[in-house]
């Protein structure tokens, strides 16, 4: 059983950045990105099955006689793709949140019961306590995916218990379920009772949990970045 209270001074403060949600008040943005993501993957996906189906490499006309620009046009799709990917997948990282006492106590008496898996941990041991720089994978109860980067402190023995892949009893404010705490009152064992953890926690879930999450702008870009790029590969 985890045993103990966090314990930090009564106040709450969030770490130096621009939080994830303030970045998402710019749909426009990552619309773009998911466009360019989507050419770029509509151009390598369908230039590949040429390749494999005809064994040519489609390149534009114009470029034949030239070595250099064929190089370019043939790695410029995955380049466009990959930047995309990194650039959301930046821009994604949530805003790491500092829970003290006074924010930990009300959540751990009225918030949301919840699952959450260990993704990275850096625990520093100050005097009788332990300091947590932690990320968190985590579920709410109807398997909503929610991203967490928290800083909690804790005793030694729950220190112990955080370990990278552990699956955690927290607690979740309801209206921003990035504020989270170690449910340090309940049992872990009654907490996961019934829970399929690794159907929860796989790959495959939090993928269908994430596309289920896109705003609807980004879903439509992506789409027409996928058709746009698959007709400019046929066209081209």
């Amino acid at each position: 059983m985890l045993d103990s209270v966090l314990s930090v001074p009564d106040m709450v403060s969030t770490l130096p950045g621009t939080s994830a949600s303030q970045r998402r008040e710019a749909p426009l943005g990552r619309a773009a990105l998911w466009l360019c993501l989507g050419l770029g993957a509509g151009l390598g996906i369908t230039a590949l099955l040429i390749f494999l189906i005809t064994g040519a490499i489609p390149t534009p006309g114009i470029l034949d006689e030239t070595p250099a620009l064929q190089l370019l046009a043939l790695i410029w799709p995955a380049v466009l793709a990959l930047a995309a990917a990194v650039l959301l997948a930046v821009g994604s990282i949530p805003r790491a949140v500092h829970i003290t006492r006074g924010a930990a106590e009300p959540l751990l008496r009225s918030g949301v019961r919840g699952l959450a898996r260990v993704v990275r941990i850096r625990a520093t041991r100050t005097g009788a306590q332990c300091r947590v720089k932690i990320a968190l994978d985590a579920r709410l109860p109807g398997g909503r995916a929610v991203p967490a980067r928290l800083q909690w402190t804790v005793d030694p023995v729950d220190a112990e218990m955080l370990r990278l892949g552990a699956v955690i009893p927290v607690r979740m404010d309801p209206a921003q379920p990035r504020r989270i705490v170690l449910d340090s009152r309940a049992d872990s064992r009654t907490a996961l009772a019934g829970v399929d953890v690794g159907a929860q926690f796989s790959r495959k879930a939090t993928l269908r949990t994430r596309i289920r999450m896109m705003k609807t702008p980004s879903r439509w870009s992506l789409l027409l970045g996928l058709l746009g790029g698959i007709l400019t590969a046929l066209i081209g």
